[in-house]
């Protein structure tokens, strides 16, 4: 009796000892500096989420809940994702533009058809399942191409874009790392943001198939994907990630008119998608109109954190700058820009994939006739709508 007693006085001591970690553990976790949430109030650009589950499909709230998280999160929109079900039409709910979108199970793996009608709904061609979405009017991207479960295995041909960053497959990276799973989960009662944003890791691979498919020109975008099923929850998730649209991309009276307006600025890469949960991204800005292509903040880094620019040509880095701007000197391509944090964390600093830009083309300006002398005068060409007023 003795000894059991002695054991089960050690078994308490130890839980005591474990819970007091805990705990100290929990105040290291309330400690660390986050930006506040967004509060849309009318003057800001609109942010949103991309590639959302309901309860139409595998997602654990309906509609009308998931909008109503989204809107506290401080989203102006989201577009829906469910699996293989024909979408419904754009609607406002809660306050919160809700495009229509279809997650598509193909023998190559899974494509996002954002904003298409019927024809992009399940059955498809099975022949043909990315031509068939394109038909439908879509915008047509690869869902977590390099995903452990699920990766991409078909061609480029007929694809607009691809998820860069994509939370399903930063889930499933960690899932194969113990440690960082415990992080999370020990960190979530404390700060369910902290804890999501400590899975959004294991970016590399996709960054560098994002940057081959821009060099053999195979499509045209990179999305920051939320594939949001409610585990974690919906409002963490929500708060620490977003895709910020160009100011006035959001545009029209009727819902079908604004969401179509989002569709159109997802194509021509008038966005920048960000890590929000890291650091205020607001006022980003990618400018490609002048002599030079310039990258800049806007709100500044956090203290202790220290930002890292880069500038890509059709997927090739030309420039890099520890600051907050970075310049190259302008060529015909298709150019983006990506900036990386390294801040303080939980274990010492930690560096993040925090901007993810639209990419905008630059295209080779022909010699024009001016009628005059019969010599060939050059025009200025201004492309695209950067996410943010040129400074």
């Amino acid at each position: 009796m003795k000894r059991w007693r002695r054991l089960l006085r050690s078994a308490l001591r130890l839980l005591g000892g474990l819970l007091a970690l805990w705990a100290l553990w929990l105040l290291r976790v309330a400690t660390l500096e986050l930006p506040p949430p967004r509060t849309p109030d009318g003057s800001a650009a609109a942010r949103g989420a991309l590639h959302v589950h309901t309860t139409r499909s595998d997602g654990r709230a309906p509609v009308e809940e998931v909008a109503r998280h989204a809107r506290e999160a401080g989203l102006d929109f989201i577009v829906l994702a469910d699996h293989n079900v024909t979408p419904d039409p754009a609607a406002e709910q809660e306050g919160v533009l809700v495009i229509p979108g279809v997650e598509l199970s193909t023998s190559a793996g899974h494509i996002l058809a954002y904003g298409g009608g019927e024809v992009a709904g399940w059955p498809l061609r099975r022949d043909d399942p990315v031509g068939a979405a394109r038909a439908s009017g879509s915008l047509v991207s690869l869902s977590h191409p390099v995903n452990l479960r699920r990766p991409w295995e078909g061609p480029f041909e007929g694809i607009d874009a691809m998820e860069v960053l994509s939370a399903d497959s930063a889930y499933r990276v960690a899932l194969r790392s113990p440690l960082t799973l415990l992080t999370a989960v020990l960190s979530y009662p404390a700060s369910p943001d902290v804890a999501v944003l400590h899975l959004l890791d294991g970016v590399d691979e996709a960054r560098e198939r994002f940057h081959r498919a821009l060099a053999e020109g195979g499509l045209q975008q990179g999305f920051c994907g939320h594939d949001a099923h409610g585990l974690p929850g919906y409002p963490p998730v929500f708060r620490v990630l977003g895709t910020h649209l160009a100011p006035g991309a959001l545009a029209g009276d009727e819902a079908e008119v604004r969401a179509a307006s989002v569709i159109e600025a997802l194509r021509e890469g008038r966005f920048f998608c960000a890590v929000d949960g890291l650091a205020d991204a607001s006022g980003f800005v990618l400018d490609t109109t002048g002599e030079e292509i310039v990258a800049r903040l806007g709100a500044g880094v956090p203290a202790g954190a220290r930002a890292r620019l880069l500038l890509f040509r059709d997927g090739v880095e030309v420039a890099a700058v520890e600051g907050s701007e970075v310049r190259a000197a302008s060529q015909p391509g298709r150019w983006h820009a990506e900036v990386e944090l390294a801040r303080p964390w939980l274990l010492g600093a930690r560096r993040f994939l925090w901007i993810l830009s639209g990419t905008s083309l630059v295209p080779v300006e022909p010699p024009v006739d001016d009628g005059s002398t019969g010599e060939a005068v050059d025009v200025d060409v201004d492309v695209n709508v950067d996410g943010g007023e040129p400074g």
